[in-house]
C-alpha cells in the first residue's frame, strides 16, 4: 500500500511539472541566455509593480566580453558592460537587442556595426538627469566660493550671484528639460536650445532657440550651460567667436563632451576677461592656467542612488523586451 502511494504521488508530481510546462510564459528568460552585467551592478532589482517577476530568471555572468567563447555570441540577446563598437560584429545576426550604458548614442548609431539590420539598440534616461542638474546649479552658486578652487587660487571675478540669474541650456532632452524645471522653481529666466524648436514652449522656458538663432541671444545669459551630444555639427562649436558673443560676467559650464570645446580658445576667453570664468566637467588633460576655470573630473553624474536607478531601469527594459513590448529610448541607427 505504502508503495502504491508513492507511486500515486510521483505520478501527481510529474504531471504538475509537465502542465508548469505547458504553461511556462513565453517571456521567461531561459537559463542558457547570457545577461551580463557590470561587476559594480550588485544584481538586477526587479519593479516592484510587477506580478510576474517571480517566474523570471537572470542568468548573470560576470565577464568581460573578450573572455566569452566565440560560441556562446549566438546566445546572448543583451549586453551591458565594457564594449568597443569594432566588436559588435562577432555577435552575428543573432544580436536582437543591445542596450548601451550612457545617456547618448556614443557611437554605436551607426548601422554598419551591425551585422543584424533589425537591431533595436537603446540607450539610458533619466538614470543621470538629477545629478547633473544639482551639479550645474551648484557649480554656479561655488564659482563665487574659494571653497570650489584648490589651495591658493583665489580669484578677483567673485561676486555676488543675484536674485535672478538667465541660463541658457544647449541641449533640453532629458537632462536639460530637468535643469530647466529647477532653475524655472528657483525663480531664474531659463533659455533653452535645441535643433528642432517644438510646437509647444514648455512652461519652465522663456524660448528656444536653434543652434544659429542662439548665437544672437548669448548676451541674454548669465550662465551657458552645454548638455549637447556629440556629432559632427556639435564638435567645435564653442569657440572664440562665441565666446566674445556672450556677456563680459557670464560663465560657462560643460557637462556635455568635451570636444565641443575648444581649449585653447576658452582658456584665452577666461584669461583676458572676455568671460567671467567656466566649469569644466569634461576637458582635455590642458593646461588652461587660470584659476577662473575650474575643472572636476567627469562627476556631474555621480550619485550613490545611481546603482539602484541602472538596476530597476534595465529591468524594466529586460522585462519589455521578453514580453515583446517596445522598449524605451531607442536609438535611430542610420
Amino acid at each position: 500500500m505504502k508503495r502504491i502511494m508513492i507511486k500515486i504521488v510521483s505520478s501527481i508530481l510529474t504531471t504538475i511539472d509537465k502542465v508548469k510546462l505547458l504553461f511556462k510564459p513565453k517571456w521567461r528568460l531561459e537559463r542558457e541566455t547570457i545577461v551580463i552585467s557590470p561587476t559594480s551592478w550588485k544584481s538586477f532589482t526587479p519593479p516592484l509593480n510587477s506580478s510576474r517577476i517571480k517566474d523570471l530568471q537572470y542568468d548573470i555572468k560576470y565577464l568581460e566580453l573578450n573572455s566569452i567563447k566565440r560560441s556562446d555570441f549566438s546566445k546572448i540577446i543583451a549586453y551591458i558592460g565594457k564594449l568597443e563598437v569594432g566588436q559588435l560584429k562577432l555577435f552575428g545576426q543573432e544580436l536582437q537587442w543591445l542596450q548601451i550604458p550612457s545617456h547618448g548614442a556614443n557611437g554605436f548609431e551607426r548601422k554598419s556595426l551591425y551585422k543584424n539590420e533589425n537591431v533595436v539598440v537603446s540607450c539610458v534616461k533619466d538614470v543621470y538627469s538629477d545629478p547633473i542638474a544639482q551639479y550645474c546649479i551648484s557649480a554656479y552658486y561655488l564659482f563665487n566660493t574659494y571653497s570650489f578652487r584648490p589651495k591658493g587660487k583665489k580669484s578677483d571675478r567673485c561676486d555676488i550671484i543675484p536674485d535672478k540669474v538667465s541660463i541658457m541650456i544647449f541641449g533640453v532632452g532629458n537632462i536639460g528639460m530637468t535643469l530647466a524645471k529647477k532653475c524655472y522653481q528657483m525663480g531664474w529666466s531659463v533659455f533653452g536650445v535645441k535643433r528642432h524648436v517644438p510646437e509647444h514652449l514648455p512652461e519652465c522656458m522663456k524660448a528656444i532657440y536653434t543652434l544659429d538663432e542662439a548665437m544672437t541671444h548669448l548676451k541674454d545669459a548669465d550662465y551657458i550651460v552645454n548638455i549637447l551630444p556629440e556629432d559632427d555639427s556639435t564638435k567645435k562649436i564653442y569657440d572664440i567667436e562665441f565666446f566674445k558673443a556672450m556677456k563680459s560676467n557670464a560663465l560657462f559650464c560643460n557637462v556635455g563632451r568635451k570636444s565641443a570645446v575648444i581649449d585653447k580658445d576658452i582658456a584665452y576667453a577666461v584669461q583676458n576677461g572676455i568671460i567671467r570664468g567656466a566649469i569644466l566637467d569634461v576637458h582635455d588633460d590642458y593646461n588652461y592656467n587660470t584659476p577662473d576655470i575650474i575643472l572636476t573630473g567627469h562627476s556631474s553624474s555621480v550619485s550613490r542612488g545611481n546603482d539602484e536607478k541602472f538596476d530597476r531601469y534595465f529591468s524594466v527594459q529586460l522585462n519589455a523586451f521578453l514580453d515583446g513590448q517596445e522598449i524605451k529610448n531607442q536609438i535611430t541607427l542610420r
